[in-house]
């Protein structure tokens, strides 16, 4: 292999891990308890249903205005009931 092949491979590979770890500090999923989990399989795997965790339940959350329209502090998905672990309540609501 050339070294420009191997640095090409370190730099993806660099990227990819990078990745990860800023989408985990972006939206951390926590339970009621602010306990921490690296993913939704880690989550579940602890016997909590999704509706147990989210990014709204870290103590270092900011909730976009936009999931709020009423202004009472709790995320208008849960009167919905459109809540998911998939979804990006720090960002701008879609649609």
């Amino acid at each position: 292999m050339s070294f420009y092949f191997r640095i090409f491979w370190f730099l993806i590979l660099l990227a990819v891990a990078g990745c990860s770890s800023t989408t985990m500090q972006k939206a951390p999923l926590c339970d009621a308890y602010a306990n921490r989990y690296l993913n939704v399989n880690e989550a579940r795997a602890a016997g909590l249903l999704d509706a147990e965790f989210g990014a709204t339940y870290c103590p270092d959350y900011k909730m976009h205005p936009s999931w709020d329209t009423d202004k009472d502090g709790v995320n208008d998905c849960e009167s919905e009931g459109s809540c998911g672990p998939h979804l990006d309540y720090m960002s701008a609501r879609p649609g």
